[in-house]
């Protein structure tokens, strides 16, 4: 048998009982190490080409007007597919055996199933400015931080970010990320409208509850003027519209409060809240 052909005996293909039963959980940990570096690099390699392949047919394949560029331009993409085909079967196989291996669900988080439309070429990768791409988001590993990517080509324009937590009165720096200029604008500018919504849905909860307690004391005013004894259909008539707009005053408020209490407002999402506590305050 050829030596490429021999299967070596690693934890995973022993599996995680064997190990846990024989005392081996040494060399567990030593191979999830190791396959977590086989994902990055994985990953790393899939970035790269699929960069590369989005390049491709943006300056080769596009511009190319005669059949023997188009075949060399053909053949170029067909080549770099190939590539992005061979890393990924290595990372399935290698995220396979972290599971086999019994790695923890946070570590399962991080490196995901690869799927097939994760390998689609997007042009956002190279041209993130082109028209009709606000709303479009890359596959889950174009955000991750994997490193030794930021020097390979124009489509990998990045900019860091250090994420710093409070703690008594001195900052600590916890966290230091790779993201991507234009994306990372997109999905804050986003994000930023989500919070705008839910604000703005807070002060039209109030403005509703306002309205109503405001047609209430108007109609009650109007009762309050009328002299039932000569013109009763118009008191009668107040005293209906009063208790009409109470009604729904009562009603508007009592499910917004439920509504609040049972789906809270994200901590990040400061709300306002002018000139009224009838609702819920944010806490």
């Amino acid at each position: 048998m050829d030596a490429e052909y021999i299967l070596l005996h690693l934890p995973s293909d022993l599996g995680r009982s064997w190990c846990d039963r024989n005392s081996a959980e040494d060399l567990v940990k030593a191979e999830l190490r190791l396959r977590e570096g086989q994902l990055n690099d994985s990953l790393h390699h899939i970035r790269i080409a699929l960069g590369h392949k989005s390049y491709l047919f943006r300056n080769n394949v596009r511009p190319a007007r005669t059949q023997r560029l188009k075949t060399r331009a053909w053949g170029e993409v067909h080549a770099v597919e190939s590539t992005v085909q061979h890393h990924a079967r290595v990372y399935n196989r290698a995220r396979q055996s972290v599971v086999d291996l019994g790695a923890e669900a946070s570590l399962l988080d991080r490196y995901k199933v690869l799927e097939r439309q994760d390998l689609r070429i997007d042009t956002t990768v190279i041209a993130p400015n082109v028209r009709g791409q606000r709303n479009k988001s890359l596959p889950w590993f174009w955000s991750m931080d994997v490193c030794r990517d930021a020097d390979v080509g124009a489509w990998m324009n990045d900019c860091k970010y250090i994420l710093f937590h409070k703690r008594s009165d001195e900052y600590s720096k916890i966290k230091l990320n790779v993201v991507y200029r234009v994306h990372w604008l997109r999905a804050k500018a986003q994000k930023t409208r989500w919070i705008e919504e839910i604000q703005c849905l807070q002060v039209e909860m109030e403005s509703a509850v306002r309205y109503f307690r405001h047609r209430e004391q108007f109609w009650k005013e109007k009762h309050e003027l009328i002299e039932s004894g000569t013109q009763p259909g118009h008191a009668a008539w107040a005293a209906r519209q009063n208790a009409m707009w109470n009604s729904m005053a009562t009603q508007a408020e009592s499910s917004f409060n439920d509504l609040l209490t049972s789906h809270p407002p994200p901590d990040f999402a400061e709300l306002i809240r002018p000139h009224s506590n009838r609702l819920l305050p944010s806490s």
